[in-house]
């Protein structure tokens, strides 16, 4: 049996920040980008399906906004891991893109591939609500945002 099984990417920043452009670029076999953890049970049902990607040794990406926070991204990883054992632990990697609200506000503004929110003000107040809770934890691999 081999000592890992798949791969988790957690990707986290705020709306506009990049997120989905990046996801674009990485390989993966499963993905959910938004949505993860709409409801409780929404989140139970995707937890344990990533679980099993995970133990069939798969490329699995995950962005959600609740796991801004250190507390919610760990309670997330816990709950995973516990779906997962006793099989190996996946390698884990965080991506966090930077905490420059400004510039992720820029891009709400600038931006046309949403579009259910064309002006960017549902998610410019989404991420000034945001910016009190994100936390870029010390292992976390960290993006600038670049302005569109």
């Amino acid at each position: 049996m081999s000592e890992r099984h798949g791969t988790l990417v957690l990707v986290q920043g705020f709306a506009g920040s990049g997120k989905s452009h990046l996801i674009a670029l990485l390989k993966r076999d499963f993905l959910i980008e938004e949505n993860f953890a709409a409801t409780n049970e929404s989140e139970t049902k995707n937890i344990d399906d990533l679980a099993r990607e995970l133990r069939a040794g798969r490329h699995c990406i995950v962005s959600e906004r609740k796991y801004r926070s250190n507390s919610e991204r760990e309670e997330f990883l816990k709950r995973v891991m516990d779906s997962i054992y006793p099989s190996p632990a996946p390698a884990i990697t965080v991506i966090c893109f930077e905490k420059d609200i400004d510039s992720a506000n820029h891009n709400c503004k600038a931006r046309t591939n949403k579009s259910n929110d064309i002006d960017g003000v549902g998610h410019i107040q989404q991420n000034m609500t945001d910016a009190e809770t994100y936390d870029i934890p010390n292992n976390a691999i960290v993006i600038k945002i670049h302005r569109i």
